[in-house]
C-alpha cells in the first residue's frame, strides 16, 4: 500500500510539472507572435523544434531574446547583425541554421 501511495504521489508530481511546462510553452508561443511574419516563423520554429531540448541557460536566453523589440530581432535574425551577447548570438545562429 505504501509503495502504491509513493507511485501515486510521483505520478501527480509529474502531472503538475507537465501542466506547468504546458502553460510556459503557451505563454512563449504568444510571445513569439510579433509584428512581422518573418520573426513569427523564426521564433516559433525554434520554440517548436529546439526549446524543450535546450539547456536551461539556453531557454532563459531565448526568453531574453523574446524581450527584444521587433526591430532589433529583425536586425539579428534577418539582416545578420551580430549581438554583443554571445549567448543570444548562439541562439540566433542556431535559428538561422535551422531555417537554411
Amino acid at each position: 500500500m505504501n509503495i502504491f501511495l509513493c507511485l501515486l504521489h510521483s505520478f501527480f508530481n509529474k502531472l503538475q510539472a507537465i501542466k506547468l511546462m504546458t502553460n510556459e510553452i503557451s505563454q512563449l508561443k504568444w510571445r513569439c507572435r510579433r509584428g512581422m511574419k518573418e520573426l513569427d516563423l523564426c521564433l516559433q520554429a525554434y520554440l517548436e523544434h529546439a526549446y524543450l531540448h535546450a539547456a536551461i541557460e539556453e531557454q532563459q536566453t531565448f526568453k531574453h531574446l523574446l524581450a527584444l523589440p521587433d526591430d532589433e530581432l529583425y536586425a539579428l535574425l534577418i539582416l545578420d547583425n551580430l549581438s554583443p551577447n554571445p549567448l543570444i548570438q548562439a541562439i540566433i545562429h542556431k535559428i538561422q541554421r535551422a531555417l537554411s
